[in-house]
């Protein structure tokens, strides 16, 4: 679980959930990323490896991206 704001997002898929995978001696892995910004460079570039890492076989966590971002409320729109 880290923030899209969080430095180390590409160290976390990288090197942090194969290590867990490793221990846990798990199948299945994800990521779970809590957008709290407009700006999506950190999680582009993730989204990006991702995909490289699937056309070169590789296996890869599930990433689950939740929108934290504040919206305005609906009954202030009216």
């Amino acid at each position: 679980l880290k923030l899209s704001t969080n430095t180390k997002l590409m160290h976390a898929y990288k090197k942090q959930i194969p290590t867990y995978q490793k221990a846990e001696n798990s199948f299945d892995s994800m990521m779970v990323v809590i957008k709290v910004t407009e700006k999506l460079n950190a999680l582009n570039s993730l989204l990006k490896q991702k995909q490289k890492d699937i056309r070169d076989g590789l296996k890869t966590p599930e990433i689950i991206v939740i929108n934290a971002i504040p919206m305005r409320s609906a009954s202030k729109l009216a």
